[in-house]
């Protein structure tokens, strides 16, 4: 990879999620009078955080249309067990830049690297899982078509977000989300190991996650990407 690097891609597109309905309070929050509803905010705990982004449209769920936050209340604050699912349409800005510097004069176990995320309106998921281990936060997953694919890579151990020490997903979780909601930017610092071997310092069954998906990105999978290659490659002003 070469660093430091910047890109800009993504384009407003038109999806469907899908989400079990866990509770009766969905804990979200709506840009006020927004038609359609803009999602302004999705609790740390909501079911649908992973699912809806800040600056998602809702304009469809279970087949009815949404012009307006209480459409959408309407059927998921329903005190009933019904409906058990929810198809919401959403219409999703996925655009967003990636700025990556090395960081110069850290010491870390191999290269320290910043990666600054700005979203023009929110919406293209992050897309990354991870693991604690030993008091590291370590990226074991990455989103194929994500703001992370490409990006972040399967062993990359975050320290910082938004200047912030994390040392667990606990911590970790709740500052990524504030940063996208409130800021709709994001800086993670991250320490990258400069051999495969130096992701010892996790447990073996982790590691070796990591060790088959290292070359993941060389791989064809079965996800469809959420932004086209054209797309990737076209320079869009904020």
């Amino acid at each position: 990879m070469r660093i430091p690097r910047t890109i800009k891609t993504g384009s407003v597109t038109e999806i469907n999620v899908e989400v079990r309905r866990k509770q009766y309070d969905p804990k979200i929050e709506f840009v006020e009078r927004s038609r359609p509803p803009k999602v302004k905010k999705v609790g740390y705990n909501s079911y649908l955080n992973g699912s809806l982004y800040v600056g998602d449209e809702v304009i469809g769920l279970n087949d009815e249309e949404i012009r307006t936050a209480d459409d959408f209340n309407r059927i998921v604050c329903a005190r009933s067990n019904e409906p058990a699912r929810l198809r919401i349409r959403v219409r999703r800005d996925c655009y967003y830049k990636i700025n990556i510097k090395r960081v110069e004069g850290e010491q870390g176990n191999g290269e320290v690297l910043d990666l600054e995320i700005k979203w023009r309106r929110g919406g293209m998921p992050l897309g990354v899982s991870m693991e604690d281990s030993r008091g590291r936060i370590t990226i074991s997953e990455i989103q194929a078509g994500s703001i992370a694919d490409g990006n972040f890579h399967y062993g990359d151990v975050m320290t910082h977000v938004n200047g912030k020490r994390v040392t667990d997903i606990k911590s970790a979780r709740p500052a990524i989300l504030e940063a996208i909601n409130n800021n709709k930017s994001l800086t993670i610092r991250v320490e990258r190991p400069e051999r495969l071997g130096e992701v010892s310092h996790l447990p073996a069954d982790v590691a070796k996650i990591i060790k088959r998906q290292i070359n993941f990105h060389r791989h064809a999978h079965k996800y469809s990407a959420a932004i086209t290659s054209a797309e990737r490659e076209a320079t869009t002003s904020s």
